[in-house]
């Protein structure tokens, strides 16, 4: 527990409350650093404790209704200008996703599912993938780069020195977003590269170039 006349200093960045002079390691940073984000997020975070017994934190941060990020679902309006694509287009093709986060699969799903000429089927590691784009013949394949075992860019290396997928368009979907990361996809053989979050509607019509230039 920590006693109730330190308590007030806690959040105070490289405040230890004495642990500094112990064999404890640590520098008193990530409870400050940890307010500032709860708070950024209009939420608050605070404690519980008993000097002798322990401590129980806790933090209270808003349901939000604003979408954002990946799962921006709801801006996928038919009647909305900036719609890439008409739902009623005759666009058809089959989809491989190779990512192992099931919510951003589902999201993916949703947007496939608005076009009829559209199929998915999709696999949650590189070496499962691999098998899929030999045995699915995908007309475009999206990859995720940072996959359990093999990463998108031993996918795309195996992909592309396959005769059967080497002519198969790539569009990468990745949180890998640094400048070390951009500057190593330029050097890959990705028809896109396309960087979370994402926009639904410029994932869609990229499926749509991919699809029509193959």
């Amino acid at each position: 527990g920590i006693p109730v006349d330190k308590q007030e200093n806690l959040f105070e960045p490289f405040s230890r409350l004495g642990a500094e002079n112990s064999q404890v390691e640590g520098t008193g940073i990530g409870l400050t650093i940890t307010k500032q984000l709860i708070e950024a997020m209009g939420g608050a975070i605070g404690l519980q404790s008993t000097e002798g017994e322990g401590s129980r934190f806790w933090i209270d941060v808003p349901v939000s209704t604003n979408h954002v990020g990946f799962a921006v679902e709801d801006t996928l309006d038919p009647q909305d200008p900036e719609y890439s694509v008409d739902p009623d287009t005759n666009l058809s093709g089959r989809i491989l996703y190779i990512e192992d986060n099931p919510a951003n699969l589902q999201v993916v799903e949703g947007l496939v599912d608005r076009i009829p000429g559209l199929t998915m089927t999709s696999a949650a590691n590189g070496e499962d993938g691999l098998l899929a784009a030999r045995e699915f013949q995908p007309d475009v394949i999206l990859l995720d780069i940072n996959l359990p075992g093999m990463d998108g860019y031993a996918v795309l290396r195996a992909l592309k020195e396959n005769p059967q997928t080497a002519a198969t368009p790539v569009i990468a979907m990745t949180a890998a977003a640094t400048k070390d990361d951009l500057k190593r996809a330029e050097k890959g053989d990705f028809f896109a590269y396309i960087t979370k979050p994402i926009q639904l509607t410029e994932v869609l019509a990229t499926i749509e170039k991919a699809i029509r230039e193959a």
